[in-house]
């Protein structure tokens, strides 16, 4: 199946700017294992600023085709998801990456990128240390070989890794809803 590159103006509306119209472009590639980017990677790419990815779950775990986009649109803000579809012109099609670059004439894209998850993963493992500090404070206090003081002090440790632990999720969370709010969706 061949693939078109897809070029497209669209414009649209801000009403921030009085009713001024700006200019959007986009284009489209697929990626298919065994052949790769059709249209080729090649060929010449817009001046990308955001490029949006979707693909089946276990390509996307692959470097090469998340390193060619990165080739190809090296200053684009690179925003994606796994698929169980992937979306291609008017086609639908499984076990495939799609990419579609978008440049506006003058909107522009920022991004950061919080690495939330492992942040949590380093949390959730300092509470565990925590705890055991905590239950062997508390052991040694029943033998008399620490005060009171060192079982708090352990206990404090133990609730400032959980609080700390609690604003990563709590990010994660607001994060999630301003990507839905993002993408158009609404309560």
């Amino acid at each position: 199946m061949a693939v078109e590159l897809l070029p497209s103006s669209i414009i649209c509306g801000d009403s921030a700017r009085e009713n001024k119209y700006s200019l959007m472009k986009t284009e489209q590639r697929k990626w298919i294992p065994g052949i790769g980017w059709t249209p080729s990677s090649n060929e010449s790419a817009i001046d990308a600023q955001l490029v949006l990815i979707f693909g089946a779950a276990d390509l996307l775990k692959e470097s090469e085709p998340l390193e060619s986009i990165r080739k190809m649109y090296p200053a684009a803000q690179l925003l994606g998801c796994s698929t169980a579809g992937e979306i291609s012109g008017t086609q639908v099609s499984d076990d495939s990456i799609v990419a579609t670059a978008v440049r506006f004439e003058s909107t522009q894209i920022c991004g950061a990128e919080v690495v939330l998850r492992d942040r949590d993963a380093i949390l959730s493992e300092n509470i565990v240390d925590n705890q055991r500090a905590l239950d062997l404070a508390q052991i040694q206090f029943k033998v008399g070989k620490i005060d009171l003081r060192v079982v708090g002090q352990r206990q404090l440790a133990l609730y400032g890794a959980r609080t700390s632990r609690l604003h990563v999720q709590s990010e994660q969370l607001a994060q999630r809803v301003n990507l839905y709010l993002a993408l158009g969706g609404s309560f």
